[in-house]
């Protein structure tokens, strides 16, 4: 009976250090400014990155400007 406790326990614990592992995943999106959306319409919650077509970068100021 013990036995099959530990083993229980043992396979548990790796499952759930997987899922720790594996839930990290990096998700993203691409965004045209032609589409239609704004991009602060855009849930943050679904991606972790988002990038943006046609973006310009002014050599200056630095400052990125959507095209």
């Amino acid at each position: 009976m013990a036995y099959s406790i530990k083993h229980s326990f043992l396979l548990i614990s790796t499952l759930m250090i997987l899922r720790l592992q594996f839930s990290s995943a990096i998700k993203g999106g691409y965004w045209y400014s032609d589409s239609g959306l704004a991009a602060s319409d855009i849930n943050p919650s679904y991606f972790t990155h988002l990038f943006c077509a046609f973006a310009d970068l002014d050599a200056t100021t630095y400052q990125v400007t959507i095209s």
